[in-house]
């Protein structure tokens, strides 16, 4: 296991790069990301303090490119990229300035790809999604992760005109899967399905923040920062662990604590956890370092909109 201690961020707008460790070298950053296995688009905020002049006009080139890389030593790598929507200065206090940076994951692809196809009769969901992938790599997404989505054949011709990500809502609702774009790769899960590569085992000894705790949403989690863990990711998470939520009670939540009860099967025998939201939160020269997540186990769908990432930023686990 990579020791976790010197911490190690670089980011990058417009061609500026900027880095910096925990030897002082570097500028204070703050940031924080916001990524799901949903439609809309992840973010990130970036809060980076005293620029010049000359260098905040350098990064205000509209819909600019976006990376951020964070972690320790031996174990950083890239946990945002996107554009660049809005590069804005101000003042934390009379010493102090900043440059916020509020950066989305291929927005543009998301708002305006569109799709005028159309497909003979046997043709599967899997033709239909590549009728979207087609449409997405105009506005610079390529494909990622692709799950095979079935080998039903449709016995009539299909004819779409509109929105693509009309397009891939209605491909993924009918196969039961969730889609999203992560450092411009277009992604494609389903329901029990998770990203290629090895379970990342979470406890205190990896660098599990306090302990897991029972959501109706599902099982949140804090780690110290890792780049490894994205939306769609499996961790372990030794059961015992988990703190269960508690009942409410009053009447009136009768029905919260039957879906609370019905949530008890959310927790997973073998503790083989899917990642649903992730958050990463970051403060060059401040505490926070870590990862926060909402997982459930791997093979429960889930329709989770309305969950609270732990920082209190509304995620969105549904498709929009």
């Amino acid at each position: 296991m990579t020791l976790q201690y010197l911490r190690e961020w670089r980011v990058v707008v417009n061609g500026v790069e900027l880095s910096g460790d925990d030897t002082g070298r570097g500028f204070k950053v703050r940031f924080d990301t916001h990524q799901a296995l949903s439609s809309t688009p992840h973010h990130a905020n970036i809060y980076i303090y005293n620029l010049s002049a000359q260098t905040l006009a350098r990064m205000q080139k509209e819909k600019g490119r976006v990376e951020l890389y964070a972690g320790y030593r031996g174990a950083s790598g890239k946990i945002f990229g996107g554009q660049a929507i809005q590069v804005r200065a101000g003042r934390e206090n009379v010493v102090d300035s900043y440059v916020h940076v509020l950066a989305t994951s291929s927005e543009d692809a998301r708002n305006y790809a569109i799709t005028n196809e159309a497909l003979a009769k046997g043709h599967t969901l899997n033709d239909r999604l590549q009728l979207a992938v087609k449409a997405m790599r105009e506005h610079g997404v390529k494909p990622g992760t692709m799950d095979n989505l079935g080998s039903r054949q449709f016995p009539r011709n299909y004819v779409f005109s509109g929105m693509t990500h009309d397009l891939l809502r209605e491909v993924c609702e009918a196969a039961g899967a969730t889609w999203h774009i992560q450092d411009d790769m277009l992604t494609v899960l389903n329901s029990g399905s998770t990203l290629p590569g090895g379970v990342i085992e979470m406890n205190s000894e990896t660098g599990m923040v306090g302990l897991p705790e029972q959501t109706l949403g599902g099982v949140i989690v804090r780690c110290l920062l890792n780049p490894r863990i994205y939306p769609g990711s499996r961790i372990h998470i030794n059961e015992s662990s988990i703190q269960r939520a508690a009942f409410s009670p009053t009447t009136r939540d009768s029905a919260q604590n039957v879906e609370l009860e019905k949530g008890l099967l959310s927790l997973a025998a073998d503790g083989i956890y899917k990642v649903w939201q992730v958050g990463h939160v970051g403060d060059t020269r401040g505490d926070p370092w870590w990862n926060e997540m909402v997982c459930t186990k791997q093979d429960l769908p889930l329709a989770a909109k309305g969950l609270m990432l732990p920082n209190g930023i509304p995620g969105d686990g549904a498709q929009q």
